[in-house]
């Protein structure tokens, strides 16, 4: 009976770690920072999709019923943001009849820029990526990526101004 119930708990256990094991990841996110001037640079966002998986991208309808991708940035120390999200390839548009709507979407992977200029010497970007994938089968529920970030930029010195009167000359 001992061993009955012995083998009976490592089953459930194994049972268990194998369902934990079967939740489904098919974006990873990795996010850093590109400078590309003494106060200029650049977050990248490279999102890796599994084979047979897509991500719904920047561009689709958001009421046309899955998830888009949406990135934004909660916090940020020390830069202000300039333009929009930059992906480096166009996405994948087609018309979808369960949501009879046209969307649009990447596969494989995709890198992100968003351009920034530093406005002192260290700064810090938080960045949170909320995105959902499907596959030929199913979809799975938005996932979210949070990320924070830091560097360093060599701000340039603003010329004071002086407050002293123009001098005077007589005739």
């Amino acid at each position: 009976m001992r061993k009955l119930a012995l083998t009976f708990s490592l089953l459930v256990a194994l049972l268990c770690n194998m369902a934990l094991g079967q939740i489904m990841t098919p974006v990873k996110w990795d996010a850093k920072i590109d400078m590309t001037g003494d106060d200029e640079g650049q977050v990248v966002l490279t999102a890796t999709i599994s084979s047979g998986w897509h991500m719904y991208s920047l561009d689709c309808d958001p009421d046309a019923g899955p998830q888009i991708l949406e990135i934004t940035y909660p916090k940020l120390n020390g830069v202000t943001l300039e333009g929009k999200p930059i992906p480096n390839k166009p996405s994948h548009k087609q018309y979808d009849e369960m949501f009879a709507a046209e969307l649009s979407w990447w596969t494989q992977g995709v890198t992100i820029t968003q351009k920034f200029k530093a406005t002192q010497p260290e700064f810090n970007i938080d960045v949170m990526v909320v995105c959902s994938a499907c596959n030929d089968e199913n979809c799975i529920p938005p996932s979210r990526s949070n990320f924070n970030l830091s560097g360093k930029a060599t701000i340039k010195a603003v010329p004071k101004k002086t407050n002293r009167r123009p001098r005077r000359t007589s005739c």
